[in-house]
């Protein structure tokens, strides 16, 4: 998502020699910044590229835009890992004054000094969460037991302890939510978020709605997490879905005819239409899938009821995924293969669905949009990355999901969950047999 790499056959050197380049793209740092999204990003970018180049076939070049603050920082960077590694300690002031002598401006700011620092202990604090996928399962088959073996389970609680750290949950900013007029709105106000991490709905008094961006590892804010709406917020979730142009949803929790907030957003019959505020909602398909009987699909035509002032009302398709086999009372679900099943139907939806090709986003909600959907978030976030890195990294795609949304993994049982997600992925797939 942060990163690109390409390889590139047959570069001439001369008549009769021919090499392999491979490019790599950092794409989320601006001109005289830092990473926009954390150290973690570019340590993982340069782990990258390290992994690839173990035998340092030739010098690296590297590249920005003028060539100082951002290839300055990088190569301070990469210096300053070796030494940590090497000698036990850095020097950093050091090392950009020495880069500094050679070329002008290297580290061009203050933001990318710091940065530096910030990066370093995070490297020093903790930096091996990277896993090779074909000794991944054998090395942590036990978290499939009922007793996960000790030294496995001391090394997930550190990285839980490192992942509450670095995304605390401050609840410091979040007055909208809290405010009379929204505090209905809330399924959850533990999971009331920040105003500086919230989504906001254009064209409604007050366009407060609990929810957040989260990233895919093919994109950032990719993913719309959000609750169950109430009665009252059913119109705001559909204006959440147009605002956001999400073109899939993923539920994540059963309907219950004893809970009167509980009940389906959408018209009951096929054909049939209901309105909720500005939104009309019609339903147009329900396909339970006869194999599996727990992933129920419904296809909806969504339509702004009000005429825009130029053009048509915006009309667009949704596909809905729900999962009807996670019991609301139970904080994992009791197949690990149902929820790789879901995960597996929307990945097929989205490469081959034409709604999908327009780049909508995915909506994904559980009752109060908490824990089940930082799971779904997780596990879809690691495995998209294992197929494209061919490797593991938990502990990163925790981090990146629940940036928003710390809440997302507050107890050991929901992270492993995610260790047990990618040994039952490797152990059922063909697709990593082979890399080296």
């Amino acid at each position: 998502m942060d990163m690109q790499d390409s390889s590139t056959n047959g570069v001439p050197c001369d008549k009769n020699q021919s090499r392999i380049v491979r490019h790599f793209h950092f794409k989320t740092w601006e001109d005289k910044g830092k990473p926009q999204y954390g150290p973690h990003t570019l340590l993982a970018f340069m782990n990258r590229i390290h992994s690839l180049d173990k035998h340092g076939h030739g010098p690296l070049i590297v590249h920005c835009s003028a060539g100082v603050g951002r290839t300055g920082s990088f190569i301070a960077l990469d210096i300053l890992q070796q030494m940590a590694t090497k000698q036990q300690s850095v020097d950093i002031y050091n090392c950009v004054d020495r880069l500094r002598r050679e070329r002008m401006f290297m580290v061009q700011t203050k933001e990318q000094y710091v940065f530096l620092h910030q990066t370093i202990v995070e490297f020093i604090k903790y930096t091996n969460t990277s896993h090779d996928c074909n000794r991944f399962s054998q090395k942590f088959a036990s978290v499939l037991d009922q007793q996960a073996d000790p030294e496995i389970m001391s090394i997930m609680e550190v990285e839980l302890k490192h992942l509450t750290e670095q995304n605390p949950n401050t609840r410091s900013d979040n007055k909208s939510g809290l405010k009379e007029e929204n505090k209905d709105k809330n399924r959850n106000l533990e999971l009331v978020p920040d105003d500086s991490k919230r989504l906001f709905i254009s064209g409604i008094v007050g366009n407060y709605i609990n929810a957040i961006s989260s990233d895919s590892f093919a994109a950032h804010n990719s993913r719309v997490v959000t609750q169950m709406p109430l009665p009252q917020t059913m119109a705001d979730f559909w204006k959440l879905i147009m605002g956001e142009n999400c073109r899939g949803i993923i539920m994540l929790n059963q309907l219950d005819n004893t809970d009167p907030t509980c009940i389906p957003y959408w018209p009951k019959e096929i054909n049939g239409k209901k309105t909720y505020g500005q939104i009309k909602v019609e339903l147009l398909a329900t396909d339970e899938d006869t194999k599996s009987g727990f992933i129920v699909k419904r296809d909806f035509r969504v339509t702004e009821i009000k005429q825009r002032e130029f053009g048509p009302a915006n009309t667009m398709t949704v596909r809905q995924f729900q999962l009807i086999s996670w019991p609301n009372d139970q904080i994992l679900p009791p197949q690990r293969k149902h929820l790789l099943d879901l995960m597996d139907h929307l990945q097929s939806w989205q490469q081959s669905s034409k709604d999908s090709a327009e780049k909508g986003k995915v909506l994904v909600h559980c009752i109060d949009g908490g824990s089940r959907s930082g799971i779904f978030c997780g596990v879809s976030f690691m495995l998209d990355r294992m197929r494209i890195e061919q490797d593991v990294n938990v502990y990163l795609s925790a981090r990146y999901v629940s940036r928003n949304r710390p809440q997302f993994f507050d107890n050991i049982l929901e992270y492993q969950f995610l260790y047990q997600m990618a040994v039952e992925h490797l152990t059922e797939s063909k697709e990593y047999a082979n890399v080296r």
